[in-house]
């Protein structure tokens, strides 16, 4: 058998709130090199005048991805949103990108900013040549084997993500980057070795 990959988002969703905690089951699927968090934001303004730059990340107070095995990967939890502006840093840092797009947000043409924030299990997020390396097999989350893993989102209690523009709703998504070994460890690590 050969180790297959795919990308796909989840069918379970979070909503914002202030001050809130949802947490989302993950699938139970193969191993997982990356997660993206897609956080479809509706703020109370089109953002054309926006002087924020990292003002986006500001509902992210903390994001914390666990299996029964332990925490795998968590921000710090600090008022402000400081812990989305960080990863959203080291997002840029990685060349990710910005993480959203810019210009105004109107009705009918697009009603939500989606901010994405990448967790990237292992130590190459880029390929040698610079594309995305989106199933990097040299760090894994492996929710197959360990039976899943849980996200929590924690929000912040401020609604600002500018000086003059508030949250009004959202909507969390993610999508799952991951390899699917049927042949068990051989094809992992046939796959690995390939890399």
């Amino acid at each position: 058998m050969v180790a297959r990959t795919e990308s796909k988002e989840q069918t379970t969703t979070a909503t914002w709130a202030a001050s809130a905690a949802p947490s989302l089951l993950l699938d139970n699927i193969g191993y997982n090199t990356r997660l993206d968090l897609i956080h479809e934001m509706i703020p109370s303004a089109t953002l054309i005048g926006a002087n924020q730059p990292d003002g986006l990340y500001r509902p992210f107070m903390n994001v914390q991805i666990y299996t029964s095995f332990g925490t795998h990967y968590t921000l710090p939890s600090v008022l402000g949103g400081q812990g989305g502006v960080m990863q959203g840093l080291l997002n840029k840092l990685d060349g990710m990108g910005a993480g959203h797009t810019t210009g105004g947000i109107t009705a009918p043409d697009r009603l939500f900013v989606p901010v994405r924030m990448a967790f990237h299990a292992g130590y190459f997020p880029k390929k040698r040549n610079g594309t995305q390396n989106l199933y990097d097999l040299s760090g894994i989350l492996p929710f197959g084997p360990m039976g899943g893993g849980n996200l929590v989102w924690t929000t912040d209690i401020n609604t600002t993500i500018d000086d003059t523009v508030t949250l009004s709703s959202g909507v969390l998504r993610i999508t799952s980057h991951r390899v699917m070994c049927p042949g068990g460890k051989a094809d992992f690590d046939a796959m690995a070795a390939r890399q």
